[in-house]
């Protein structure tokens, strides 16, 4: 029962969220941040459940953090566009 609960409430929620954030900002930034749900998840089941972190999961985790801070810091002219992702979708 408990899986069903996680697997359908948690991912409706979830994809709630992504939906509902993809209206407020661009689609890059959005898939950027999917990256962040790994991280989120080791952290979230760490204080909720006690797991541990292995040394090469932690370094991991701080890297994809990392990365998102530096690529978010980008000044807007080297900052990826919607241009590139909008060649790759059908015309509506």
């Amino acid at each position: 029962m408990l899986a069903l609960y996680a697997g359908f409430v948690c991912g409706a929620v979830n994809y709630s969220l992504i939906t509902w954030s993809n209206r407020l900002l661009p689609v890059t930034v959005c898939a950027l941040y999917g990256a962040l749900q790994p991280p989120a998840t080791a952290v979230i089941a760490f204080f909720a459940r006690g797991e541990s972190l292995s040394a090469s999961g932690f370094a991991s985790m701080a890297l994809v953090i990392l990365s998102l801070a530096l690529v978010s810091r980008l000044p807007a002219d080297q900052a990826p566009s919607n241009a590139a992702v909008e060649g790759l979708l059908p015309a509506a």
